[in-house]
Formats: C-alpha cells, sequence, structure tokens
C-alpha cells in the first residue's frame, strides 16, 4: 500500500508511486518501446537496490504507463531513465512525472536537474525545454553503436 508521501495525483485516476520488482515487467515493455538499446532486467534492479536511486513509477488503475528514474546525490538530481508507454505519450504524463521529481528535490534541498538526451530525439527534447532545462554542452558519439550524440541539459530547482 502507497502512503499519500509516497503519492500524488498527477491527473484524475493517475498515481506516482515508488518503483517496485513485481512492476518490472510492465517498466520493460515500455522500456523495449521505447529505446534502440533498452535496459535489461537486471538494469532496473540494480537501480531499484541503488542508495542514492530515486525509481518512479506512473500508474493508471493499476497498470504502469510510465517511470522516471533518477540519482539524488548531494543537492544534484541526475535524470537516468524516463519513458511512457507509446499510447500515453503526449498527454502530459512526462511534464507530470518530471514536476513531481523537481519538488520532490526542492523539498529536500536539491538545487540542479541534469540529464542526457539523444540529438535526435526531439519529443524529448521538447519536453525537457518545457520544463526549463537548456542545453549547455554536447556529448560527441555518446551512443557510440548509433554514432549519436548526446546533449547536456540542466535547470536550476
Amino acid at each position: 500500500m502507497t502512503s499519500t508521501i509516497d503519492q500524488i495525483a498527477s491527473q484524475e485516476r493517475v498515481v506516482v508511486e515508488h518503483m517496485r520488482e513485481s512492476d518490472l515487467d510492465q517498466v520493460l515493455l515500455i522500456e523495449q518501446a521505447s529505446y534502440p538499446r533498452p535496459w535489461t532486467r537486471n538494469g532496473f534492479k540494480t537501480e531499484l537496490e541503488r542508495s542514492c536511486a530515486i525509481n518512479l513509477v506512473l500508474c493508471e488503475m493499476d497498470q504502469v504507463v510510465g517511470y522516471l528514474i533518477f540519482w539524488a546525490i548531494r543537492e544534484e538530481i541526475y535524470i537516468l531513465n524516463l519513458a511512457l508507454r507509446p499510447d500515453r505519450r503526449r498527454q502530459g504524463l512526462g511534464r507530470n512525472l518530471l514536476e513531481y521529481m523537481f519538488d520532490w528535490g526542492r523539498k529536500r534541498g536539491m538545487r540542479r536537474a541534469f540529464l542526457e538526451v539523444r540529438v535526435m530525439n526531439q519529443a524529448a527534447r521538447k519536453l525537457y525545454e518545457k520544463t526549463g532545462f537548456v542545453m549547455t554542452g554536447r556529448r560527441k558519439n555518446y551512443y557510440a553503436e548509433e554514432k549519436e550524440d548526446a546533449l547536456l541539459m540542466a535547470r536550476n530547482l
């Protein structure tokens, strides 16, 4: 059972909760539909066990429709992974996850959030820009197998 501190209503019938290992089957389906090099079950399990990792799922009627994984280290948040089920994209749910994270971070004294995003991922870039992230740099061939650069983005909380 999730306490009111651990969940918020982001839209009618939609809540943010801490990810559990029992969520991984649904999370993996979203991951595989979202990325050319998806994380493995073991990758997600590692983050569930990592002390600095905050692993969230966005649920609607007991179905995972999205997730967000980030690290909280000192006064900084570093976003590792964010994805939504393909049929639930462009409905404001990604923004809701990010706003939840920003609020969570501010309450704990976090000052900045950081991420890397594929240059070609226009939808993600738009989302991040709409939520206040700005480009701060570029990593050449960060996604080496695809020979694709990553944009570095940051935002004050």
